[in-house]
């Protein structure tokens, strides 16, 4: 049994682990041989295709990295310049920016697709698919599981641990400027003594922090990965599943097998799957 598992493992995962960045032509390829190897079930299955527009390609969180960055870099300048000024006037911006009313920003990503969709503005860069396979219960259905897998996938000039470093040393070097620069007003303001030395640690420990936030910001999505681990062993899982209730469904539960595009720009893929067939998935 373990040995056939494995058997079927290795050759699930020879077939699916390619380089299949969204829009490329690997993305398009892994729907291909993902519809040869789960049509073998005959399930009833439908591709649902779905634009991706201009806007959700670019990565907007490199931008705001960005950002970030410059305005670190002209607080440390004037930090420099006006040191306790500076310091007493940040807590203030702070608050101002915090009471700021916004316009609120849609967090439920099947409600900005269906925003872009209705938005004569939005460009299409290129479409994806979603396949989805249904398993229908064998009485009256009372309920559906839905079992999901992105098939995308993307690799970064930045490996995981790597990113995951830069980003705790930040923290570290954010939380120390931090309790530094409280220790400096308090002597500032009680006339205790002046703190030229710590002037000089925060503002060093500013600056390594910037390069760092750049350095973040510099990372690419490229096409490299061949994504095993995120997600061919996820759609593996849906396969292997799929295979063992295909003799037996269940009596009053339909099975939902979803392999979702462009996850890994902002899951689109299910949020397009969500606004075609929430009503379907409800059986009241």
């Amino acid at each position: 049994m373990v040995e056939m598992m494995h058997k079927e493992f290795t050759e699930l995962m020879g077939r699916w682990c390619i380089p299949r960045l969204v829009g490329s032509e690997g993305s398009h390829k892994i729907v291909k041989l993902l519809k040869q190897d789960f049509d073998r079930f005959n399930f009833e299955c439908e591709e649902q295709e779905f634009p991706v527009f201009k806007s959700d390609t670019s990565f907007k969180l490199s931008r705001k990295l960005a950002i970030i960055g410059v305005l670190s870099s002209i607080f440390l300048i004037l930090f420099w310049i006006l040191f306790l000024y500076s310091l007493m006037i940040l807590p203030g911006i702070t608050i101002i920016l915090a009471t700021i009313k916004r316009k609120p920003k849609c967090s439920d990503v099947c409600e900005v697709r269906v925003q872009k969709r209705s938005n004569p503005k939005e460009e299409i860069a290129l479409m994806q698919k979603n396949l989805i396979y249904r398993l229908r219960a064998k009485k009256e259905r009372k309920c559906s599981v839905i079992l999901v897998a992105h098939h995308d996938s993307k690799s970064q000039l930045y490996p995981t641990k790597a990113r995951a470093l830069i980003v705790l040393s930040t923290i570290l070097l954010v939380i120390s400027i931090g309790i530094i620069s409280g220790i400096c007003i308090i002597l500032e303001l009680i006339n205790l003594a002046s703190c030229p030395y710590l002037q000089t640690i925060i503002f060093s420990l500013g600056w390594i922090s910037v390069v760092l936030i750049f350095l973040l910001a510099s990372n690419r999505i490229s096409n490299r990965s061949p994504g095993a681990l995120d997600n061919a062993s996820g759609l593996y899982t849906l396969w292997k599943t799929a295979k063992l209730v295909l003799d037996s469904p269940f009596d009053n539960a339909e099975i939902w097998f979803v392999l979702t595009g462009a996850e890994e720009i902002g899951q689109i893929g299910a949020a397009e799957f969500l606004n075609k067939y929430k009503n379907k998935l409800d059986p009241h």
